[in-house]
């Protein structure tokens, strides 16, 4: 093993970690919101350094490993436009995480507006998911080759 080869693994450890952290802390909030006696905003004050930290392994490994896949000859174009997709998911995550950290919040979940569900919790975490799963794809394609 090279010293590429273990900047690689040890990207692939960090973001797998950090996403993993962040999407079962979204949730055990998820489930248990309910029965939580403290607001968003304490919430989100009390949880700042995971998710800050989360967020910058993420975008930092997320890099790393997006070049050095698409570097590669044999990129397929549904590689790159779900790729794609992960990338865009996740940086609608960072930005709904900076709105929750926001006062305009709660005015953005309880208005009447017919889009208003985008900026939900609940699709917060659908979100997640979706991102997990784009990744379990990605990885496949790459076993097989594209």
């Amino acid at each position: 093993m090279n010293f590429l080869d273990a900047i690689l693994l040890i990207s692939k450890f960090l973001h797998a970690v950090s996403a993993s952290v962040w999407l079962g802390g979204s949730i055990i909030l998820l489930i248990y919101r309910k029965n939580i006696n403290q607001s968003w905003k304490d919430l989100g004050f009390f949880f700042k350094d995971i998710v800050n930290a989360s967020i910058v392994l993420i975008l930092s490994t997320g890099i790393i490993l997006s070049i050095e896949r698409l570097s590669t000859e044999n990129v397929s174009n549904i590689y790159i436009i779900l790729l794609a997709l992960k990338i865009i998911l996740s940086l609608w995550l960072f930005f709904l995480v900076w709105k929750f950290r926001t006062n305009k919040y709660e005015t953005l979940i309880n208005s009447k507006n017919k889009f208003s569900w985008i900026f939900s919790y609940t699709f917060f975490v659908i979100s997640g998911v979706l991102i997990f799963l784009v990744a379990e794809i990605l990885s496949t394609l790459v076993e097989k080759q594209f």
